[in-house]
C-alpha cells in the first residue's frame, strides 16, 4: 500500500562512494553501530537505526517509478555499515531489490570489519549469489597505535584477517584511509604501516582522503587543546607520497586520491601508474613553497 508520508531520503545529505555515482541509492539505515571514531561526524548522530522492510519496500517502489533507475544495473544501500544487518534481513532486502528493479545485478554497501567477521562463510556466499557487489570499508590506518588513538575499534591483525577472508571467498572490497590521521607524532608510522597492510591484501580500489577535523568531534577538541598536532598541508602531501611509494600491490587496483580534502587530485591504476603518480607528487613537493599548498576549509559546511 502506498504511503504518501514516505520519501526516498530522510537525510538532507546522502553518503555514497564516488564509484557508485551511477548506482541507484536505497536508504536502508542511518548512523553507525560503532560511532566512536574520534574523527567522525557520526559522533554527533543519534546512534544507529534501520528502516523496516515495509518502508524499504515503499522506497523501492518509488525508485522503480523513476525513469532514471529503469536501466541501472548497480544499487548502493545507504547507511554507515549496512552489513551489520542480519543475513535474513539482508536477503529479504535483496529479494525486494530484484523484484522492483530486476535489472540490478550488484548490490553494494558500507561495512565494518567486525560486520564481516560476525557472518559465516555460508551467509556471505549466499549474499554473493544473490548479487552482493562491493563492500566499502574504512580501513583508516594500518598502525595499531593510530587505530587506538582514533578509537577505531579494530586492530591491524583483525583487519588483515577480514580482508584475507574476503579474498578467499572472492568477495570484492574497496578500502579507504586517512592521510594525517596519526598527526605529526605518528605520521611516518601511519604511512608505512598502512601501506604494508594494503600490500598484503587485494582491494579493488584504494581511496585516500586527508584528515579534516570536524567541529564537535573529539579529534577537533584534541587539536584545540594541543594534544593532537595536525599536519600542515605540505606535511600531509609528503606523508601521502611516502605511503604511495611503499605500496606494493600484486593485483590491479584503482587508486583514488581525488577527495576534496586532498591537496592535489591523483588517480590511477596500481601498480601500473605508481611511478607517474609519484613523479607528479615529487614535482609538487620540489617546486611549490610549503605554504602555497592550501587545504580547503570545511568550516562553513
Amino acid at each position: 500500500m502506498e504511503n504518501p508520508n514516505i520519501s526516498l531520503y530522510e537525510d538532507d545529505v546522502v553518503y555514497r562512494p564516488p564509484l557508485e555515482a551511477k548506482s541507484a541509492l536505497l536508504e536502508v539505515a542511518y548512523g553507525c553501530t560503532w560511532g566512536r571514531c574520534t574523527f567522525c561526524r557520526q559522533q554527533k548522530a543519534n546512534g544507529f537505526r534501520k528502516n523496516s522492510l515495509s518502508v524499504i519496500e515503499e522506497k523501492l517502489r518509488l525508485l522503480s517509478e523513476m525513469n532514471e533507475n529503469q536501466e541501472k544495473t548497480g544499487m548502493f544501500l545507504l547507511g554507515a555499515n549496512v552489513l551489520v544487518l542480519s543475513p535474513r534481513i539482508l536477503k529479504e532486502i535483496f529479494i525486494l531489490v530484484h523484484r522492483y528493479l530486476p535489472k540490478i545485478e550488484k548490490i553494494s554497501m558500507f561495512a565494518r570489519c567486525d560486520d564481516v567477521m560476525r557472518k559465516s562463510d555460508g551467509a556471505l556466499l549466499e549474499l554473493k549469489a544473490m548479487g552482493l557487489g562491493d563492500l566499502y570499508v574504512g580501513l583508516e590506518s594500518g598502525s595499531d597505535k593510530v587505530l587506538r588513538m582514533c578509537d577505531k575499534g579494530m586492530t591491524s591483525r583483525g583487519m588483515l584477517d577480514t580482508f584475507n577472508r574476503l579474498d578467499r571467498l572472492n568477495i570484492s572490497y574497496s578500502l579507504s584511509s586517512i592521510t594525517g590521521l596519526g598527526g605529526k607524532e605518528l605520521s611516518l608510522e601511519h604511512a608505512l604501516e598502512t601501506a604494508a597492510l594494503y600490500s598484503n591484501i587485494h582491494p579493488k580500489t584504494i581511496r585516500v582522503m586527508t584528515l579534516t577535523p570536524w567541529p564537535g568531534t573529539p579529534l577537533f577538541q584534541s587539536i584545540a587543546s594541543g594534544e593532537f598536532e595536525e599536519l600542515s598541508p605540505w606535511e600531509a602531501l609528503l606523508e601521502e607520497r611516502i605511503f604511495l611509494s611503499q605500496l606494493n600491490l600484486t593485483k590491479e587496483c584503482l587508486f583514488v586520491g581525488t577527495h576534496v580534502s586532498n591537496n592535489i587530485p591523483l588517480a590511477g591504476l596500481l601498480p601500473r601508474h605508481k611511478e607517474p603518480l609519484l613523479k607528479i607528487m615529487d614535482e609538487v613537493l620540489s617546486q611549490l613553497n610549503p605554504g602555497y599548498v592550501q587545504k580547503a576549509s570545511f568550516g562553513q559546511w
